[in-house]
């Protein structure tokens, strides 16, 4: 450990925070000379980039600029490429930095990457913290003018103040009509080193430390690719600044990578999937986002949407978004190879009493692998360590893909008795139990409620159909269940929207209609059914 973080410890410990500006110090770092190096380049002001530049690296379509400024030293911005490479997640765009926008290149060489320009900071950012000042300030802004009221773009930031000051660090703003937007998604909490970290909000940080790190880029940490979204005044003057500076002193740079072509006022693309977590491209590129998620496109234009992800295939493979005049959904079927198998997916597991005044047991199986069969344990109480096996034999599994259905009767009972029941599932490897299921004897039919052991969603039937078929399925709990149709081109065409208030077996009848009473035509449907956390999609034909 430096000298100077061994200060930094004594300066926290005894809680003298406004003074440790004064005890962090550290040399200038060499700019790099000579050929590019690693696999990100930078041009900055020095090389004859202009601020605007700049800003035409940055706008893409939807937005007329006016107006640009910048604020900084001929080092501290910048354009950029190869960051995909690196591992920022994008590949190109501009630089803003507290320091020099070259000294982001990797190899990661150290953990206190420094170039004071010996600038003052910004009374925006100022306001932003307490207790000092901000220095060596890089500001970019300009005015424009939305072709629609959604903005939209996409930046990271990185940082050498990561992982050792992450309650003390520079500040960065993106400031839309004089509010602060860089937020992180769906809150008001700035983003900023402290509130982006291995401790806070963890699922946006990806870390570089302790140097080399793993990734060729000179952060010690950065976050993911973050998309901006905002609302702003259409066909009227709207102002951005784009600002980052240090604070309280001139060491230990960050820096803001913003994605090229991204700032654009468009309409809005809701890209889902299932499985969810897939990396949305657009024409392309790798948009740095993950579904479900939203993508701006300009109107009148044209964009094809695919998606990425480990061990799966999608359909359909592709989505073209055609001439977009209004807000579009678009939805993409996966198919994955699972990460490990189950060797048995029960749907349901019931009790009930039979005509003849016999306990019957029925289980549900949607999929079986790899098993060698199933026993039945019952007990005069809920407890299974008072349970005994009832199956004279092990009763066999079929091992398919398909649901099957088991019936066992227990005609080994007394009237007017309570029994619980308790299903043993065998595999190769061990054994797992499920229930109990309880059941009351006392001469005539008294059924036990069919409660799932699982969420489901069943197959349509029929399937195919026409006009109309039936869509059921299962919840495990209580739930708001949104069921969506999209066709194969993956638009949503039309959705239903339940609240449950009990667990069970739910249908829904679907016409064969639109959102606007059309009858759709043959071909390939999707329905998708979002319940809480749990969602699953599968495929119906209508067939005329």
């Amino acid at each position: 450990m430096k000298k100077a973080h061994l200060v930094l410890i004594v300066v926290l410990l005894l809680g003298l925070n406004p003074l440790l500006g004064q005890h962090r110090k550290a040399e200038n770092t060499p700019l790099p000379t000579g050929p590019q190096r690693a696999t990100v380049s930078v041009d900055d002001m020095t090389d004859g980039v202009t601020k605007e530049d700049l800003v035409n690296k940055l706008v893409g379509g939807g937005i007329t600029v006016s107006n640009i400024t910048y604020t900084g030293a001929d080092v501290a911005s910048g354009i950029f490429e190869g960051g995909m490479q690196s591992g920022i997640g994008i590949e190109e765009g501009i630089i803003l930095s507290t320091g020099s926008a070259k000294l982001a290149m990797g190899p990661n060489e150290g953990d206190d990457t420094s170039h004071d320009n010996k600038l003052p900071g910004d009374p925006d950012l100022d306001a932003l913290i307490t207790g000092s000042t901000t220095l060596d300030a890089c500001i970019l802004e300009f005015d424009f003018v939305p072709q629609t009221e959604n903005l939209q773009f996409t930046f990271v930031m990185g940082s050498d103040e990561y992982e050792e000051y992450l309650e003390y660090h520079d500040v960065f703003a993106f400031f839309l009509n004089g509010v602060n937007i860089a937020l992180i998604p769906g809150t008001n909490t700035p983003i900023s080193i402290g509130t982006i970290n291995p401790n806070v909000n963890p699922s946006y940080y990806v870390s570089n430390y302790p140097f080399p790190g793993t990734h060729d880029i000179e952060c010690d940490g950065f976050t993911i690719p973050i998309s901006v979204n905002a609302t702003v005044i259409p066909g009227e003057t709207n102002h951005i600044k784009l600002a980052v500076a240090d604070y309280m002193d001139y060491v230990w740079d960050t820096w803001i990578f913003m994605k090229a072509e991204t700032f654009i006022s468009g309409v809005n693309v809701f890209v889902d999937s299932a499985p969810q977590g897939a990396h949305i491209f657009k024409d392309g590129v790798d948009t740095g986002l993950t579904t479900p998620d939203t993508i701006s496109q300009v109107i009148g234009t044209t964009s094809v949407y695919h998606l990425e992800m480990d061990g799966c295939t999608w359909i359909p493979p592709s989505i073209t978004v055609e001439n977009i005049q209004s807000d579009q959904s678009i939805f993409f079927d996966g198919v994955c190879i699972p990460d490990d198998t189950t060797p048995v997916e029960l749907s349901s597991f019931t009790a009930t009493i039979s005509a003849q005044g016999f306990v019957a047991l029925r289980w549900v199986s949607e999929s079986e692998t790899d098993m060698l069969g199933y026993k039945v344990l019952r007990s005069d109480s809920d407890q299974l360590s008072d349970a005994q096996i009832i199956t004279p034999f092990l009763i066999a599994a079929t091992n398919t893909s398909t649901q099957m259905v088991y019936d066992y009767e227990d005609h080994d009972i007394l009237s007017n008795h309570t029994y619980y029941y308790w299903l043993e599932v065998l595999n190769m490897n061990n054994s797992q139990f499920y229930g109990p299921v309880m059941a009351t004897t006392s001469g005539h039919d008294t059924p036990t409620p069919d409660v799932p052991l699982i969420n489901k969603l069943h197959n349509a039937y029929p399937n195919p159909f026409n006009p109309s078929t039936t869509i059921s399925y299962s919840l495990q709990h209580p739930s708001h269940v949104d069921l969506v149709i999209f066709n194969i081109q993956g638009q949503k065409i039309r959705n239903f929207t339940v609240n449950h208030s009990q667990a069970g077996l739910y249908n829904i009848i679907w016409d064969g209609k639109d959102y606007n009473g059309r009858t759709v035509p043959s071909g390939v449907y999707y329905y998708r059914i979002q319940a809480g956390s749990f969602s699953e999609t599968k495929k119906m034909v209508m067939s005329k």
